[in-house]
């Protein structure tokens, strides 16, 4: 690829960062601590891109494929957090956690070209993070059904156990630069 069509996908990755960072300026509280967390994590992951681009490395076009798995979840949940009522937020975090099983996927395929040791490592934490994703998925339903009262204890439950995989996630993802 040349260089025009490398600076062309650098500037998307930025374009689309700063699109997400528009949609969340006016957020308050524990989203806005949350949108920021998942801009700097597409900050970090586009700087990576970068930096393969200059590099002239080959893993420029595996870099924005992470980079573009990346984006939709954090693009489902802005959306989730800024929501207006408990179904939309249901919604957008069952959205959330779709494209966090694409992610998921996308990782494990990174993890076949690992040595052993550290592809066992990498499928055991990529196993974990499928089950608190699945711990989310199961308290969301049972949130869904909840009383208004017993709904903002389990938002805020949801809110700490989707930061908690995102961190988990973002951890295992810093491994694979």
């Amino acid at each position: 690829m040349g260089t025009t069509g490398v600076d062309a996908r650098l500037d998307e990755m930025r374009r689309q960062i700063e699109a997400l960072e528009a949609k969340g300026r006016w957020s308050t509280g524990e989203a806005k601590s949350r949108i920021q967390r998942q801009l700097g994590t597409l900050r970090q992951q586009e700087a990576c891109a970068r930096a393969a681009a200059e590099q002239r490395t080959d893993t420029f076009d595996e870099k924005v494929e992470h980079f573009q798995a990346r984006f939709h979840v954090a693009e489902s949940a802005v959306a989730a957090d800024l929501s207006g009522n408990r179904n939309e937020f249901a919604d957008g975090v069952d959205d959330e956690l779709h494209k966090w099983d694409t992610y998921f996927e996308r990782l494990q395929a990174q993890t076949a070209l690992r040595a052993a040791n550290a592809r066992e490592r990498a499928e055991s934490s990529i196993g974990e993070l499928r089950r608190d994703r699945n711990a989310i998925a199961e308290r969301l339903a049972a949130a869904r059904t909840s009383s208004e009262d017993e709904w903002n204890e389990q938002k805020k439950q949801i809110g700490v156990a989707r930061d908690e995989l995102q961190r988990k996630a973002d951890e295992l993802s810093a491994n694979f630069k």
